[in-house]
């Protein structure tokens, strides 16, 4: 077992304890973390989380993605704006649960990873 992994897993665990408590309304706050919300910060999570099982699982897929993450980036498009419109527009508790919902298997995946 990749210990990374399960340190990973541990910590998207601690940090959904924090934030499953707020409100819808504290979802749209805005942190100290770059003037992002929480939101933004959500999103940026569950995308990159996203990005980085693809590398595992799809490369091409992965690729794909990237260059279109990288390209909207070169566009003048904001990485906050880019990963909100990659996910759909998705906030608060419907954007928690698909981050805590994604990240364990993610997890699972890389733990197993033997390279």
């Amino acid at each position: 077992m990749l210990q990374q992994a399960l340190d990973f897993r541990d910590e998207n665990d601690a940090f959904y304890q924090l934030v499953a408590p707020l409100s819808e309304v504290d979802f749209a706050r805005v942190t100290q973390f770059k003037d992002w919300t929480v939101n933004d910060v959500l999103a940026h999570l569950h995308y990159f989380n996203y990005l980085a099982d693809l590398s595992l699982c799809d490369e091409a897929r992965f690729l794909h993605e990237y260059g279109d993450m990288r390209a909207a980036r070169d566009a003048g498009e904001t990485l906050t704006a880019a990963t909100e419109r990659r996910l759909g527009g998705i906030k608060g508790r419907a954007l928690l649960d698909l981050w805590h919902d994604f990240f364990p298997g993610m997890a699972e995946r890389f733990a197993l990873y033997s390279g």
